[in-house]
């Protein structure tokens, strides 16, 4: 694994699930990363902007970021977050731009399951049995492309 960094990560082997807290107007430069990423907010309001439109992260979305999205994004608020980068043979099944997802019931149980038991990189033959089951939900999440896109200045 290389380095980590404090706004990118460490690149995923397979899936790398972290929680941090960021305060309000913590600003992510713009960035390409290899790895595929599922955006989260537990708690807060984020500004993400990738492909050419402009998000809020909320607690009722996850954002998908497919591998080599260009992306930016600033804390709103303070913000409880989770982030999991995804190797790219396991983005295959997953959507080919970036969108917002509505996590159904198991994908929000799986991701909250890891957070909560701080489960960083799934070492377990069940937890890496979750990973699966979790990729397999995300593929399935009904896409919200234009969910909540603001100008900016807002």
């Amino acid at each position: 694994m290389g380095t980590e960094s404090f706004f990118s990560g460490m690149p995923p082997k397979t899936i790398w699930f972290r929680r941090k807290f960021w305060p309000a107007g913590t600003v992510f430069p713009e960035k390409c990363l290899p790895w595929g990423k599922v955006m989260y907010a537990i708690k807060g309001v984020a500004e993400i902007r990738a492909s050419s439109l402009i998000y809020l992260s909320t607690a009722e979305y996850a954002l998908w970021l497919p591998p080599n999205t260009e992306h930016a994004s600033v804390a709103k608020t303070d913000i409880h977050y989770i982030i999991v980068n995804i190797a790219p043979p396991l983005c295959l099944s997953l959507p080919e731009r970036a969108t917002a997802l509505k996590l159904n019931l198991i994908a929000s149980a799986v991701i909250h399951d890891f957070s909560l038991r701080e489960i960083g990189h799934p070492v377990s033959r069940q937890d890496r049995s979750l990973v699966k089951v979790f990729i397999e939900q995300l593929a399935l999440c009904d896409e919200f492309t234009c969910y909540l896109p603001m100008g900016s200045g807002d």
